[in-house]
């Protein structure tokens, strides 16, 4: 299938959320010329249209983009099978002929996407060697690591999109824009003003037909290994009387299923309040994961009721001395009383544990087999199983990456344990360890030692 004919299929499986001037309220794609005296933007999420669309900060780059006086907004993705060219999806012109291309980097390995996408959209990724657009980098990726970039970008913002890009485009129309920047100090909301959600919803979406809710920034807990509480910070948690508001705003427009992106659930104010009026209004919600220290039976019985049918939970490690070493001290017994009460409300449970932590035994592996075991025994139980990189600021160096061979080796006697444990195989996902290197690669690329 050639662009248009990709573009027209996704964009009748839309559905706009958002009242919007721009051109993400077209209707049908088409070439369009140059908008005279205003300001082009493309907003790109460097993989398939899929991922985007389920990202709630690539969405949340679009509306506030589209919310600035004399922009446009068009949205472009990894070009799909078929198509040769990086275009924007609603108008179908070319990423050279846009005045800024903005690049929203969730994960790491997305950085690898941009090269191809630039060079698809018929822009030089090299800026010293480029005439062209300009070319913005901003999103949790590019914040952690904005040294990555500087080689395509023009700039890089590292914060929040609604605190930085108003400032960016005024400061655009001004001529005032820094050569480059990449910048260590990250820009923080004093409060949140509003509730983000999702400004599109389709059934092309990992989530389909999905609502998200922004709940809030960073995380009330500082385990050693996550940036989101170690960086993203100050905890900012939203007011669960604002999910009401969205959902009571939506619910005309035929949205019946929510999803909240948080960190730390729990903390939300009046989230049971929410739930609440989920089920009475026959609307389905979801998170993305539950803390062990936030999920008790009240919670747990409320979201099932609003349809949460599998509990994710990440015990990180496979015992308690482990996880204490990462600042995550939750008891084995904790853990396994937790996952009893979800099984015993008839839902899965999804845990989640790192292999190749720094000072990690053979036993240590072991120990998370044996506990995928004891939480077999009251229900439906899987494991997704990652590989731990390091990431800038947090507790954790450059040098503290176990390296490929080992990785292998520490994978190689998960699989033996589980084998000898007689563990059912569909119940482990164990990451590549390919992957993960090349993510340890570029989280710290081109970073001052």
């Amino acid at each position: 299938m050639d662009y248009f004919s990709i573009s027209r299929k996704l964009l009748a499986a839309e559905t706009p959320l958002v009242d919007s001037r721009s051109y993400l309220s077209y209707g049908s794609p088409g070439p369009l010329r140059k908008s005279e005296g205003l300001i082009d933007v493309c907003v790109v999420y460097p993989n398939l249209y899929s991922m985007g669309m389920s990202n709630l900060g690539y969405m949340i780059a679009c509306d506030v983009f589209d919310g600035r006086e004399g922009v446009l907004v068009d949205r472009a993705f990894l070009p799909e099978r078929g198509q040769k060219e990086t275009r924007g999806l609603v108008t179908g012109r070319m990423l050279r002929d846009f005045d800024i291309v903005v690049f929203s980097v969730s994960y790491e390995l997305d950085f690898l996407n941009i090269e191809k996408i630039l060079k698809a959209g018929g822009i030089e990724p090299d800026r010293n060697k480029r005439r062209g657009p300009f070319v913005l980098c901003g999103g949790v990726a590019a914040s952690i690591n904005p040294y990555a970039l500087s080689g395509m970008a023009d700039l890089v913002l590292t914060g929040d999109a609604e605190v930085l890009i108003p400032e960016f485009i005024e400061n655009f129309k001004n001529g005032n824009i820094p050569d480059e920047n990449t910048g260590n100090e990250l820009k923080k909301l004093r409060k949140l003003e509003n509730c983000f959600f999702s400004t599109v919803i389709t059934k092309n979406s990992v989530f389909p037909g999905t609502v998200l809710l922004d709940g809030g920034r960073g995380c009330a807990y500082s385990c050693k290994f996550c940036v989101t509480g170690n960086y993203f910070g100050p905890f900012l948690c939203q007011d669960a009387k604002r999910f009401i508001d969205v959902a009571s705003g939506l619910k005309p427009k035929g949205c019946t299923r929510f999803g909240i992106v948080s960190s730390s659930i729990g903390r939300i104010a009046g989230f049971d309040k929410f739930l609440e009026y989920a089920v009475q209004n026959r609307l389905s919600v979801s998170v993305s994961s539950i803390r062990f220290e936030d999920i008790d039976k009240d919670m747990a019985e409320l979201l099932f009721k609003a349809g949460q049918r599998q509990f994710t939970l990440a015990p990180e490690a496979g015992n308690y001395d482990l996880r204490r070493s990462i600042a995550k001290p939750v008891s084995n017994g904790d853990i396994l009383k937790k996952i009893s009460m979800v099984h015993s409300l008839g839902a899965g449970v999804k845990l989640y544990f790192m292999f190749g932590l720094p000072g990690e035994t053979e036993r240590d592996l072991v120990d998370i087999i044996n506990l995928l075991k004891e939480a077999g025994k009251t229900g439906q139980v899987k494991a997704g199983i990652q590989a731990f990189v390091p990431k800038p600021h947090t507790s954790f160096t450059r040098g503290d990456f176990a390296g490929e061979a080992v990785l292998k080796k520490k994978k190689k006697l998960l699989l033996e344990a589980a084998f000898s444990g007689r563990l059912p195989k569909n119940i482990l996902d164990i990451a590549g360890i390919r992957e993960t290197v090349k993510e340890w690669e570029l989280c710290w690329k081109g970073r001052p030692l």
